[in-house]
Order: C-alpha cells, then structure tokens, then sequence
C-alpha cells in the first residue's frame, strides 16, 4: 500500500511533486544489495531493506524508549532551522493514540489516510525507527530512518532521520554507513549553530558501537565525555556514558576493573533508570570479559536467562556460542545457533558474523569441510560488504581459523587482500593455545589474583580490594607461586607473561 498523500495544511499542492516523491520512494526499495546475488548466502540489501510481506509489523509505542521520556516528543514542532534539533523527539500529531496498533505501517507505509505534512510523517517515521533500534530490531529500524529522510523537509527532522540511521546501522554492524550518517548528522548540527545541550543521544550510542567495534579507546573516552558533559543531571546519559567506560575496560583488557565496574551497574540502584538495550549489552560485555579470562562455564550461566529480540540486535546463542567453542562443545554450538541461521536474512549482520565464524570452526571440528568452509565464505563477505571489525575474530582458535582462511582464498581469490589484513591482527585477539586453567592449574579465584599480582599494589591493597583477609590473599599467592614453581611475585609475573596468560 503506497502511502496516502497529504491533505492538510502541510499537503503537497502540486500533484507532480507528490508523484515525485514517491518515484523516490519506490527507489529505494529498487537499490541493489550488498552482497552479491546467487547461492545461500544472497541476503538482500544490506541495510534498509524490505521485509518479507508476511512479517508482522513492530508495534510502535507512544514514546520511544531510547531516551528518557523528558526529552522527546515535546522538542520538535517549528520549521525554523534554528529550532532544538529535538533530542530523538517526536512530535504530537492525531495519531498518537493509532500507533498503539499494529496495523499503523506496513514496511514502513501508513495503512491508513491522514492528513500529515510531510514532516509529521517523517516524524512518525524517525520515531518507528528508534522504537525498532530499542528492541534490538536494527535492520528495521534502519529503514524506518531512510523513509523518514526522504520525507523530511527542515533540518532539524533531517538530523533525527541520519540519527536513526546511525544507530541502526551502527547497530546492524554497518559501521561505515553508520559513520557517514553521524558525518551528516553532525554537519547539520554544526551549520545550524545548535547548542551543544541538544546533541542527539542516538547519534552517540552509534559512535560509541563504531568506536568499540574498531577498537578505539580513545574515542569511547570522547564519547562518555560527552554524554556526561552534556547532561549531567540526566542518569539516562550517564548510565550510559557509565556502560561505555565498561566497553573501554574491555578494549582495553582491564578485565578486573571493567568486571567490577559493570556489576555495580548491573545490579546496583543506577539499573532502575537505564535502557534495557543498555543493560542487555553490560551482560554481554560482562560474558565476554569472563571468556577473556577463561572463565567459560561462568559465562554461559551469565547469558543463561538473556531473552533475543526478534532482530538478534541483542543475540544471545550468538553470545553463548564462543564460550560453547572453547569449551569443545561443538554440536551443541550448531543447535545453539541453528535457529539464527535459518533467520539469516532478517538477522541482525553485527552479530550473524561472528555467529557464522564459530560454526564454520565447530564444523570443522567434527568432519563437515564443505559447511565449514561455507559459513567461513559467508562471515567474511560480511565483513567485506559493511566496513566490518576484528571483534567477530576475538577469541577464536588461531590455528582453526587461520587453516579455514586458506581453503575460502584458494576457492575465492578476491577475498585475499581481506584475509591478509586479519591475519595482521588476529594473533593479538584469538583465544590461547592453551586454556591457563589447564596449563598452569589455577582456580578461577588464582587466575583474577594472578592478573592482580602484575599490579603495583601490595598484597595489603589487593586484600582490601577484593574484600578478604591478607593471610587468605598470602595463602593464595603461595598457591599460585607452586603451581608456576617460582618463589618470587616478580618471577611469578615473568612465568605468567612467557605463557601468554
């Protein structure tokens, strides 16, 4: 069903335009995908794409749920360009109280006639979108921005459509795209003079996703300075701005610290005024900071009662699968993941490819070459066709993974140049040779002691820290000096390093 035109004061007087506009529109749907066509692995377009008619339509609340409710739908209204930007608002219009059912849109199209200016309907569009980015539905979401920006006619909707589409990219693993959409957002900041209070808070969950993705600390420091800069009143933001310093702690394998730091967030009083898609992503930094230690079983009871949306922008047998791989559990890795799989082509791309590495390995490992060698194919034509990262590489096996690279090169040449780059990188992130728990013997509490020990705090200090008795501290030390046959913490930190702990 095309969308209806408009009818009241805003409406379109020329019929010619209005034809316009929606040649544009069909246009959009016509661009070609990202990905190559033919085989099992043609997905589509990659980014805004239409969804199979038969999928049920998101139902958009009154209010999105990405950004505390005092700074939306209020915001927007005027055409001056000099207006708030309005921080991921929307604007109240008659049919605020339609969008709590399910039959508003259909693949982004209004199933009903309306009399909407084409900034109202941009609005509903841009606030559709955040709704789908908020459920982990990214892909959605995505396109829902896309339409917005085609019917957005001032500024300040402009930059809440490329917001959307930031963080929609962004969270689709689109890194490239999102960057360029935040590009375009901050331009029209920048030239309409905005007050720095008016930064919108998708555009600054996008760069913090791009950020970490590259494995950029430095920016994810920039980031959290802002959010806490800009609203420091607001507990929305600086939980937020709290999380991405976890994220950091992560990149920058301050284990310990990033640990501690997100179970307070977790579980202290700060969670009762968060986003959920924010808490959901601490619980998945938290499992890769324990498989980051080796501490594989914890991790999987980490994740045990994490819900997937419908998008897999939050993926949970994604999540599980890595410990599951290093554990050897190899067969219940593939069930684990077979449903997302199946739904690869309305899978969010950020967290299908890593997906699709840990089962080209775990096939391998039982004797399904030609399986293996295909997800192996399919993960880094992902990689190739959204600006991936090295993140989906983190822990995995390097001997496994480096011999599955040559087989997809020797079938597909021009993914060489591609595979060379992460080679450069992937022996500083896969996972050791050797898991330390059975090289060394140490028990979980001796491997968080033994990171400690290469510290400058004394044995008093790391008492303290960890809430027990310096003899139980001295007790364990002694242990961990002869289990590596050393007699010194300094010869302890030398062991430990010579075995890549």
């Amino acid at each position: 069903m095309c969308l209806a035109p408009s009818e009241g004061p805003g409406a379109l007087s020329d019929s010619r335009r209005e034809r316009g506009r929606h040649a544009e529109h069909a246009e959009i749907h016509r661009r070609p995908g990202r990905l190559p066509r033919g085989g099992r692995h043609d997905r589509g377009p990659v980014g805004p794409r239409a969804r199979d008619s038969g999928a049920a339509p998101p139902r958009p609340p009154g209010r999105s749920t990405t950004a505390p409710a005092s700074s939306r739908l209020d915001r927007h209204g005027g055409a001056d360009p000099r207006r708030r930007p309005g921080v991921a608002g929307a604007p109240r219009c008659p049919l605020r109280g339609a969008l709590a059912h399910r039959s508003v849109f259909v693949d982004t199209r209004l199933t009903r006639e309306a009399t909407l200016s084409d900034d109202t309907r941009a609005h509903l569009l841009a606030a559709a979108g955040e709704y789908c980015c908020a459920i982990g539905w990214p892909q959605v979401g995505a396109q829902y921005g896309a339409e917005a920006l085609l019917f957005a006619d001032t500024d300040p909707v402009r930059y809440r459509a490329h917001a959307v589409l930031a963080l929609g990219h962004a969270l689709n693993g689109e890194y490239e795209s999102s960057d360029n959409d935040r590009a375009a957002a901050q331009a029209l900041f920048t030239d309409n003079a905005w007050p720095d209070d008016e930064i919108d808070y998708l555009v600054l969950l996008a760069e913090s996703l791009v950020a970490a993705a590259w494995m950029q600390p430095e920016r994810l420091v920039a980031v959290s300075t802002i959010l806490r800069e800009t609203r420091p009143d607001d507990p929305y933001w600086d939980y937020s701005a709290r999380a991405i310093d976890v994220m950091r702690g992560l990149v920058e394998r301050d284990y310990s610290g990033a640990l501690a730091a997100n179970w307070q967030l977790s579980y202290g009083s700060r969670r009762h005024r968060s986003h959920r898609m924010i808490r959901d992503f601490l619980t998945c930094i938290r499992s890769d900071i324990l498989v980051a230690r080796g501490e594989y079983t914890e991790a999987l009871a980490t994740l045990f009662s994490g819900q997937t949306p419908p998008g897999h922008g939050i993926c949970f047998p994604m999540q599980r699968s890595v410990a599951l791989l290093l554990l050897g559990r190899d067969r219940e890795l593939l069930a684990e993941t077979e449903a997302c799989v199946a739904d690869e082509t309305d899978h969010c791309l950020r967290t299908l490819t890593p997906t699709l590495l840990r089962r080209a390995i775990a096939f391998a490992r039982i004797g399904s070459a030609r399986r293996a060698a295909q997800s192996m194919e399919a993960a880094l034509l992902l990689i190739s066709r959204t600006g991936g990262s090295i993140t989906p590489f983190i822990m995995l096996p390097l001997g496994e993974t480096l011999a599955l690279f040559d087989e997809v090169v020797s079938a597909r040449p021009e993914l060489g140049p591609l595979v060379t780059g992460i080679r450069d990188f992937l022996p500083s992130v896969a996972a050791p040779s050797l898991n330390p728990a059975e090289a060394i013997g140490l028990t979980p509490t001796e491997r968080e002691l033994a990171v400690l020990l290469s510290s400058d705090r004394n044995l008093a200090d790391i008492a303290r820290e960890r809430g027990v008795s310096l003899n139980t501290v001295k007790s364990q030390v002694r242990s961990i000096y002869a289990k590596l046959g050393v007699s010194g913490r300094a010869d302890a930190v030398g062991e430990l390093l010579r075995r890549t702990f």
